[in-house]
């Protein structure tokens, strides 16, 4: 299971999201139900569960550079392609938006304008 690089963008709290992004001593590695988004993508009859990766953070946390990959091998792989959408929920709460980038190259190339 490779690690594929991706923009994270956790919602505030008063945008319904988290208290705060996840935090901790070493970058952290956080996982949850995930839902993809995109024209290509057909619905899934299960639920999947992502790694999130945190690569760099920008000052205020809210948007990491990451490496994302499904949790377990059974997942359906070959749908973390470029520039997929996704969203990531605690319970059934959206608390962070993303999107799957084409190369680990393109993490040092993103801006900070909304995805």
């Amino acid at each position: 299971m490779d690690w594929k690089p991706a923009i994270v963008d956790w919602l505030s709290h008063d945008d319904g999201g988290r208290k705060e992004p996840p935090t901790g001593e070493e970058p952290p590695i956080y996982w949850a139900v995930t839902r993809l988004i995109g024209d290509q993508i057909e619905p899934q009859p299960n639920s999947w569960s992502l790694n999130v990766r945190m690569v760099e953070s920008e000052s205020d946390g809210y948007r990491w550079k990451a490496q994302v990959q499904f949790r377990v091998p059974e997942a359906p792989h070959h749908l973390l392609a470029d520039g997929v959408k996704f969203e990531l929920l605690e319970g059934p709460k959206v608390v962070a938006t993303g999107v799957l980038l084409s190369s680990a190259n393109e993490l040092g190339e993103i801006n900070t304008t909304t995805i």
